[in-house]
Parts: structure tokens; C-alpha cells; sequence
């Protein structure tokens, strides 16, 4: 998935990978193994063509992937 990210006059072009959550396997009604959430797997981030995704604070990605998720579940 291609997303624009956008923050105080940076541009920054993401390209995503979307992973569904995954249901944990039970047995005996007993938990075996977790759940996973869905999430946004950020694979490429640039700038005026410049690869940035290995510059990019850990709050910045998690930003990207958040919003990223969200605008995948408003399009359905």
C-alpha cells in the first residue's frame, strides 16, 4: 500500500505491507498459542527520492504505520 505521510511541511512517501491478525490456536479451550493484531509493516520510506526508512525515529514509524492501518480500514 502506498501512503503519504505527512508532518510539518515533510513529505515523506511509505510504501506498507498490510499483515491481517491472526486468531491463536486453542486446544481443549485452552490457549496454546497468542493472538497477533493487524498491522501495518512498513517497508520503504522517501524523501525528495531518498530512501529514509533507516534515519526515521521509532515513534515516527509507529506514527506511519498507525495512521497507515487506519486509512486502509476507512477505504474497506
Amino acid at each position: 500500500m502506498k501512503y503519504t505521510f505527512v508532518r510539518a511541511d515533510v513529505v515523506l512517501e511509505c510504501e506498507l505491507e498490510y499483515v491481517p491478525a491472526e486468531i491463536g490456536s486453542t486446544e481443549n479451550g485452552l490457549k496454546i498459542e497468542p493472538d497477533y493484531a493487524e498491522y501495518m509493516d512498513l517497508v520503504s520510506v522517501t524523501h525528495k527520492d531518498v530512501e529514509m526508512i533507516g534515519f526515521l525515529a521509532d515513534y515516527v514509524v509507529r506514527d506511519i504505520q498507525a495512521e497507515a492501518l487506519e486509512a486502509f480500514r476507512d477505504k474497506g
